[in-house]
Formats: C-alpha cells, structure tokens, sequence
C-alpha cells in the first residue's frame, strides 16, 4: 500500500508540480489536465481505498456522490455505492494530502469543464466513467510499479496495512464478549 503513496509523490514531481507551477488554470491543456487528474486519483487512492465511486462524484453538492467543504475541510460523499443499503452513505473527510491535493486541482478541474464531475475524459472533456478511472488507475500503476493494481487490490493492500489493529481489535471484542457494534458503544470519548 505505501507503494501508492511512493507513486503520488513521483507523479507529483516528474508531472504535477512542474505544470501546477507553469500553467495557470484556464490554460491547461486536455493533456495537462489528465496528468493531474491522474496525480489526484493516486494520491486519493493513497490515503482511502475507495470503490470505484469516485469516478462518479460531482464538485457541487448534488446528486447522489460529491465533493463539498465542511469547516474548512473537504469531505467525499457517496449516497449510491454498492454496499447502500445495508451500510447507508459514506461521508468522510478526506485526509489531509488527498485534501491539499484537491485544493491545487479543483481550479483547473473547473476552468477546464463545464460538466460539474471531477473527473474528465481526455479526448472529449466529458465525466469520466467508472471504467475509464478504473483502466487508468491500472494503467498508471503498470507503467511506473510494474503492477496492474485495481481498486480491489487496493483495498486488499490497506486492510492487510491495517491487519495488525484490525486484529487486536477482535482480540478485545472476544475478551469483552461484544459485537463490533457494542465495542463501539464502549468507547468513551
């Protein structure tokens, strides 16, 4: 997992940062745009190991998954996604790099379209499909780790990241007789 932060850095370095600093947003070119994007979709997947839901979120609040600011914060909300309807909406705030990240990006997301998604196909600036940001994100990862890695596989990689606390939280809940959602209840805060 911490290879996809290592790849969000080099592309911040070698494609990013170099048009961030040259290029203003409403001169970006379609290519510039997509180099960004593909810094961005990185550096999300870095930190949040989302489903492909994020190919669908929109930079207004409306619909079923956008972007918005909450206290000075940017936050992801996903309504419609795979697991709704027993688990509800996702609403998190993004972490802090995905959050600066988003803050350098968005300007040039909308001065270069008009179709109010954050992401954008390359020949003919309309939203990105789910597949489109799913065979880019592989593609990325093939060309600079040498791996195809989808979203699955991310999120194989952050769980097992996190295996270590994921286990010694069920120790606790087994000591303590609870159910993950009684654990919760126990926690003071």
């Amino acid at each position: 997992y911490q290879a996809l932060r290592r790849l969000a850095d080099q592309l911040w370095r070698e494609q990013a940062e170099p048009i961030y600093d040259s290029v203003a947003p409403g001169y970006c070119s379609p290519g510039q745009l997509y180099k960004l994007q593909r810094h961005f979709v990185v550096l999300f997947y870095a930190w949040h190991a989302l489903r492909g839901d994020l190919a669908e979120a929109r930079i207004e609040p409306k619909g079923h998954n956008y972007i918005y600011k909450k206290a000075g914060a940017w936050h992801l909300h996903i309504g419609k996604h795979k697991t709704v309807r027993a688990h509800g909406a996702i609403d998190f705030a993004l972490a802090e790099p995905v959050h600066q990240g988003l803050d350098r990006f968005l300007p040039y997301v909308r001065a270069a379209t008009d179709h109010g998604f954050l992401l954008t196909t390359l020949r003919r600036a309309r939203p990105m499909q789910r597949v489109d940001m799913l065979k880019m994100l592989r593609n990325c990862t093939e060309e600079f780790l040498g791996k195809r890695l989808g979203v699955q596989m991310i999120r194989v990689l952050r769980v097992t990241e996190a295996a270590e606390k994921i286990d010694e939280a069920a120790e606790l809940r087994a000591q303590m007789g609870h159910t993950a959602a009684t654990q919760f209840q126990y926690v003071s805060k």
